[in-house]
């Protein structure tokens, strides 16, 4: 349903200037009585991209770019972010601060790949320049654990790749396959593995921001933060000097990084799954048995004798690998490649089975390595919380550790969720993503705003199924008294949702708007929505 366009309003006489629509005001000047802090959630699909601006007295405003992307598929998705991008200079005055990089997905980072030339050349024209950049520790080289982790992980993504190349071959079987393998597809392109479709991979967007801040030749331009570290906004002065960031995940724990899913006992999430996912290792007799034959498998372990000879179904001197039956004129006239023969093969079910497991793992193991912040504001103490698409391991794991202040304090991470007054919802509404005891029901302040990054259209496309949960959105509402932003809502009388009770706490709509939607069924809607919080 198409958003309704923000009125102004016309100037009365010359002499009085026309006045701007909400969400296009100049920041304020910072005084000792009121800090007003403005984060916008850009509305460009189902994908994370927020900027937070916070006055620095009579100079521009401190600007910080949490992730930029929007979800495979979005139609217009490069227009859309070049159209961001342009804005998102206009509004930090030519100077991103500082850079945030959740993690490695799509939806977060796809925009450093689809505006790639825009950003390059403003960088290059000097219309926008780039300070400093945030990443967490999972992204640096030399880090034992982190090294470990990728190592692991870049395995599975050929065992992934493989599995789609062996699928390849099956695709003329029958027409379940033939979906199941562009599903596949889909999968290998969201993790920078389908570049072909994309124009570009999830690695291409995570490098651009490091060569942004031009960290070859300034090393001090990236953090790799750790969590239970408090830290500063770097080059700040003014009022956005004092507030403090404190980094919640993700755990620098193994074990806690595999904990994807919530427990099914208790009331630790909204919606219980069933069970925990072993992380990102495999299941090495799915993988004998998809492709067979011990050279393929080889590439893909340490000890190879050891685990593939383990691993395979059959003893090599009983077994056939799968060319050699096709060479076979008994085998041949079994299982062919012909419909008909479909029924008698296990193959396809087996290989669909495990290549689709593997998927699900990587996708979870990577929201569970998200990089978590809080920002503390330095007069209220109320807390801005970003936990990107953060899964129970990395959300638990923060109760774990204490936070030590830069004023000499020590706080917990339910001191931290209890100042919570804007929440950017996990995983765009997800049911792994936002704890229960642990989380949203901590989230005690009377103010409390949520922030929700989820597209009906592009959940629908994706076959997402129920996100944003229902069980949580009730919760939600209950917790906000109604006042969630969520990017495709119509807003009456642009008047944002809920009940706003708090001075100097407000919410509005963009007057630009971009269009959205496939062609043929393309609707507009405001580029982004603003919210206005007053540190006092």
């Amino acid at each position: 349903m198409p958003m309704k366009r923000l009125k102004t309003k016309k100037t009365a006489t010359k002499k009085a200037p026309a006045k701007k629509a909400p969400a296009e005001k100049t920041e304020a000047k910072t005084t000792a009585a009121q800090v007003d802090v403005t984060v916008r959630m850009f509305c460009q699909g189902l994908g994370d991209c927020f900027l937070i601006t916070i006055p620095q007295a009579d100079v521009r405003p401190y600007s910080i770019l949490i992730d930029f992307g929007v979800a495979l598929g979005t139609p217009s998705a490069d227009i859309i972010m070049k159209q961001t991008a342009v804005k998102i200079a206009e509004l930090t005055q030519g100077t991103i601060d500082l850079l945030i990089l959740s993690h490695e997905h799509w939806d977060h980072v796809s925009g450093y790949v689809l505006a790639a030339d825009k950003l390059k050349n403003m960088k290059k024209t000097k219309k926008l320049t780039f300070k400093h950049l945030w990443v967490a520790w999972t992204e640096k080289d030399g880090d034992p654990l982190a090294d470990v982790l990728r190592k692991e992980f870049n395995k599975a993504k050929t065992a992934l790749t493989r599995a789609f190349d062996s699928a390849a071959g099956l695709k003329g079987v029958d027409d379940t396959s033939v979906r199941r393998l562009q599903a596949l597809n889909g999968v290998l392109a969201f993790y920078g593995l389908g570049a072909a479709n994309s124009g570009g991979s999830v690695a291409d967007a995570m490098k651009l921001p490091h060569e942004l801040v031009d960290e070859a030749n300034n090393k001090a331009a990236v953090d790799y933060l750790r969590p239970g570290t408090c830290v500063a906004l770097p080059g700040a002065i003014g009022a956005a000097a004092s507030i403090q960031a404190f980094v919640l995940g993700p755990p620098y724990d193994r074990a806690k990084l595999r904990r994807l899913n919530p427990s099914t006992k208790g009331d630790e999430a909204y919606e219980k799954t069933k069970g925990d996912l072993p992380g990102v290792a495999f299941n090495w007799s799915w993988m004998a048995s998809a492709f067979g034959e011990k050279p393929g498998l080889a590439p893909l372990v340490d000890d190879a004798d050891k685990v593939v000879d383990a691993s395979l179904p059959f003893d090599e001197e009983v077994g056939i690998s799968i060319n050699a039956a096709k060479g076979d004129p008994r085998f041949a006239s079994y299982y062919s490649d012909a419909p008909a023969d479909a029924v008698r093969r296990i193959d396809n079910d087996w290989l669909w089975a495990g290549a689709q497991r593997l998927a699900l793992k990587m996708d979870n193991y990577t929201n569970n390595t998200c990089l978590v912040l809080a920002f503390e504001l330095p007069k209220s103490k109320q807390v801005l919380l970003f936990p990107a698409d953060a899964q129970a391991g990395n959300w638990l794991s923060w109760h774990d550790q204490k936070y030590d202040t830069k004023d000499g304090r020590q706080l917990s991470a339910a001191d931290l969720l209890a100042k919570t007054i804007l929440y950017k919802v996990g995983h765009h509404g997800s049911h792994n993503a936002t704890l229960k005891k642990q989380g949203l029901e901590l989230m005690t302040h009377p103010d409390l705003v949520a922030m929700l990054p989820v597209e009906a259209d592009g959940v629908a496309r994706l076959r997402y199924g129920q996100m944003p949960l229902q069980s949580l959105m009730k919760a939600l509402r209950e917790k906000t008294d109604g006042r969630i932003l969520r990017i495709d809502d119509t807003w009456t009388n642009n008047k944002a949702p809920g009940t706003w009770k708090k001075q100097g706490l407000s919410a509005s709509l963009s007057s630009e708007q971009i269009t959205v939607g496939p062609k043929g069924k393309t609707s507009k809607r405001p580029l982004y929505m603003e919210l206005t919080l007053r540190d006092e």
